[in-house]
């Protein structure tokens, strides 16, 4: 593998990215604008970041599916490395910066209208990444902010790099596939750990409730929940390698 990058021609993909697709890049962006102009909540942003941003991961890689758009994707006198490079960048760097930019163009807009055509003000939260809870102390409710960008972030690059994988593994209904086997992967994880729990425990097994298809926020919390948020972190570059030389592959 040949991990060295010409940043040249990383600018030049760029480039020749945005000319082939300023149509809808301009739609894109259009669109989201308008939406977050009517709802511009932080949880409705990180919904939608997250939603859109799997469907711009996966379209990443469509021509492929395709013979002759693909043997010109490939012609390209580029490394895979630089061609898996430029998408990552695309669609998590760019794609983050620019729905938290349109975000908060969108919630200016809205007050904007609120305020000059309906005659009333609107409370926007420009701050999407810091959350409040209200936490018991002493028998007293206190205020205190979560600062979440790290967060929002990560699961938001976990989720491309997992959809962008299945982009390249899945030739059709590429969205569809990868979150049927999402869920398969998830349901075989289950059965190796009730298995596990069964034979480690008997018959005291059926009385345990920890049986579940994902982690729950409360594990997060829990003591262990770092050890979760960094095999998710580890998770990252694992799929970017497995991309890599699943690109390699469908090159041959």
């Amino acid at each position: 593998m040949d991990s060295t990058l010409n940043y040249k021609r990383i600018v030049l993909l760029i480039k020749r990215y945005f000319l082939e697709n300023m149509n809808y890049e301009v739609m894109l962006w259009s669109l989201l604008t308008m939406i977050f102009t009517f709802i511009h909540q932080p949880d409705f942003f990180s919904s939608i970041l997250n939603l859109s941003g799997i469907l711009y991961a996966v379209r990443q890689y469509k021509s492929l599916s395709h013979n002759a758009n693909g043997m010109h994707f490939f012609m390209i006198p580029t490394k895979q490395t630089e061609k898996l490079f430029t998408t990552i960048l695309l669609t998590t760097v760019y794609y983050f910066i620019m729905t938290w930019l349109v975000y908060l163009l969108g919630s200016v807009l809205g007050g904007l209208i609120s305020k000059f055509y309906l005659g009333t003000s609107m409370d926007i939260k420009w701050d999407v990444f810091t959350t409040l809870t209200h936490p018991y102390e002493n028998g007293m409710m206190l205020t205190a902010t979560n600062n979440t960008f790290w967060q929002t972030l990560s699961k938001f690059t976990i989720f491309q790099s997992i959809f962008l994988l299945g982009s390249l593994y899945f030739k059709k209904n590429a969205t569809l596939k990868t979150i049927l086997s999402l869920i398969a992967i998830g349901i075989g994880f289950s059965i190796i750990e009730l298995f596990i729990i069964q034979q480690t425990f008997g018959e005291q097994s059926a009385g345990l409730q920890s049986f579940s298809l994902s982690i729950s926020s409360n594990k997060l919390d829990s003591s262990y929940g770092w050890i979760a948020q960094f095999l998710g972190v580890l998770l990252i570059p694992y799929l970017w390698l497995i991309s890599y030389f699943r690109l390699t592959e469908r090159e041959v």
